[in-house]
């Protein structure tokens, strides 16, 4: 790298004074970065051999000492960044220096952000909008971020953003990670968001993660029949209050359809004449859930309590609930499948090995279809906005309707019988 400092050239300029420019040759063949010092000297007090202001004789500069040390310390500068910033990564390209170097001494400085800045910055500006349930998934996201740049030596730019690094944290996700497919595509999905946010405002000037593709493996989702539905809620645990007061939050949540954090976090403000006045912690919406029956009896059973429901943490609500579902004999086999890459990821078991929290959700929206809600109706219940995310449920169900049609008229096939002839 070679660095030189030359005198304006534009004959258009009338000013006696001339601006001094940093060229910098020798990054990339052929190619040279620009600088403005912003210094101005007459070129009566320009030595071209030295590149520097006269210090001797007639020609000499008032305050050619003072600028020819400023010079000095510029290429200095120049210098210590361009070594700091190929120390750092020494794959860094022509343009990834001749960006710093145009933002550090470019004619229009602003302020700018490195990817995690930005990424930080991004985090703490959508507190304001998003629960902690989706910071803390962005917080993730970030830490797998670091962990691919510092295992694969990446230095994180919005330049190098693009399909091919697409394609590497995508694989890293699968096969460093041991993500399944739909795991590792919703990472990138958040990418996605933090990436448009820093477009549309001018952090990020690269658009290569337009072309991101987000793809959705079809899994199968367990949930409860009516049946067992029925032998849990009846399931008597007086007994073991840990179990009952866990079993009762679950089978609320499959009443109502509400999310793990919205269960917790009912107050009784919120139930008004029968009706769930929930807003949802989430998405921030407002829903109205009208209370059956069954999930009144819950709450009348908690009448005297602090709180309406009881206030059990995630990992034990999911520890627990396997138990009194195993209490309650819902054993039947369960064969699960999901991909990780192209292989395919099976696991069997007894149905109660499966169910978690997220199981009362779902199991609200497959009876309630299975019962015949519309589907529009319930996506008012369960805060869906989104028809291609809720589809799922409802082929679920026309799964089911065909599997009991197959059981009750194909399990014995009818046979014709041949009467004997009269005579």
């Amino acid at each position: 790298m070679t660095i030189h400092f030359y005198l304006e050239r534009n004959k258009n300029v009338k000013s006696r004074e001339k601006t001094i420019y940093c060229y910098i040759r020798g990054i990339s063949k052929g190619r040279t970065i620009i600088l403005n010092t912003k210094q101005k000297i007459d070129p009566e007090h320009w030595d071209k051999a030295t590149e520097q202001a006269v210090t001797k004789g007639l020609k000499k500069d008032p305050a050619a000492r003072e600028l020819n040390d400023f010079l000095l310390s510029f290429k200095s500068e120049v210098i210590k960044i361009y070594r700091t910033f190929v120390a750092q990564d020494p794959t860094v390209d022509y343009e990834d220096i001749e960006q710093i170097l145009l933002e550090e001494f470019g004619k229009y400085k602003r302020q700018v952000y490195t990817f995690f800045e930005s990424f930080d910055m991004f985090i703490e500006t959508r507190k304001r909008d998003m629960s902690h349930d989706s910071i803390r998934k962005f917080d993730t996201l970030k830490k797998h971020l670091l962990e691919f740049g510092e295992k694969n030596k990446f230095r994180f730019s919005f330049r190098k953003i693009d399909l091919l690094f697409y394609d590497k944290f995508l694989t890293y996700l699968i096969q460093n990670k041991k993500m399944k497919n739909n795991s590792a595509f919703k990472l990138i999905g958040l990418l996605k968001v933090f990436l448009n946010w820093s477009h549309d405002r001018g952090i990020n000037g690269f658009i290569y993660f337009k072309k991101f593709k987000i793809k959705e493996d079809k899994v199968d989702i367990v949930t409860l029949s009516e049946e067992e539905l029925s032998k849990l809620s009846e399931l008597d645990l007086s007994n073991d209050l840990r179990l009952q007061r866990a079993r009762d939050l679950f089978v609320f949540g499959c009443y109502t359809g509400g999310r793990f954090t919205d269960l917790v976090n009912v107050t009784r403000e919120d139930i008004l004449d029968g009706v769930w006045h929930l807003r949802v912690n989430k998405t921030r919406d407002i829903l109205e859930i009208p209370l059956s029956d069954s999930a009144l009896k819950i709450l009348d059973r908690y009448s005297d309590d602090e709180h309406p429901l009881p206030i059990i943490s995630n990992q034990k609500l999911n520890k627990y609930i396997k138990e009194v579902c195993q209490k309650a004999k819902i054993n039947s086999a369960v064969k699960t499948t999901q991909y990780s890459g192209s292989k395919a990821v099976e696991r069997t078991g007894e149905k109660w090995e499966f169910i978690t929290v997220h199981t009362a959700r779902r199991t609200f929206i497959t009876l309630s279809l299975l019962k015949g809600m519309k589907a529009e109706i319930i996506m008012t219940i369960s805060g869906h906005k989104n028809y291609k995310t809720f589809k799922k449920y409802v082929d679920i169900t026309q799964s089911v309707k065909k599997d009991e049609i197959n059981k009750a008229w194909n399990k014995n096939s009818l046979r014709l019988v041949r009467l004997p002839a009269s005579s």
